[in-house]
């Protein structure tokens, strides 16, 4: 048997969000979950961090 690790890079919606067009739709799907505001506060955190 052996004794491989699996190795995962973490990973960060900021990443995927190169412009207007992705981050209005990321924030839309995070609105449209509607009944979890702590989803819309995480969704306004990773778009806060793309324009730094």
């Amino acid at each position: 048997m052996s004794d491989s690790t699996e190795k995962f890079s973490p990973y960060d919606a900021a990443d995927y969000l190169g412009n207007f067009e992705d981050t209005a739709a990321y924030l839309e799907a995070a609105l449209a979950d509607g009944d979890d505001p702590a989803l819309v506060a995480q969704a306004l955190d990773t778009i806060a961090r793309t324009a730094a």
